[in-house]
């Protein structure tokens, strides 16, 4: 548990804060930081080509706080293929 009670992950994001992250990537924009505003960079995690099926995510990290987060994304679509 954090200092006020809220349950804290390994890297330090509450499941709201991730939540907050991954609303603002959904929408297209580059997302701030939920604890200090900084705007965080993204990175792609790359999917193993030995697993049939893996989440699409991005590891999210402040430059300032040094907190981050994989997050959960959806896919663009590809040429031809459903939305």
């Amino acid at each position: 548990m954090g200092a006020v009670g809220r349950r804290v992950d390994a890297v330090g994001f509450t499941a709201a804060e991730r939540a907050a992250l991954a609303k603002t990537l959904h929408a297209g924009d580059v997302p701030a930081c939920p604890r200090c505003g900084d705007k965080v960079a993204l990175s792609r995690v790359q999917r193993p080509p030995e697993v049939a099926y893996v989440r699409s995510r991005v590891l999210a990290v402040c430059p300032s706080c040094k907190l981050s987060a994989a997050v959960d994304v959806r896919d663009p679509p590809t040429a031809g293929g459903p939305p």
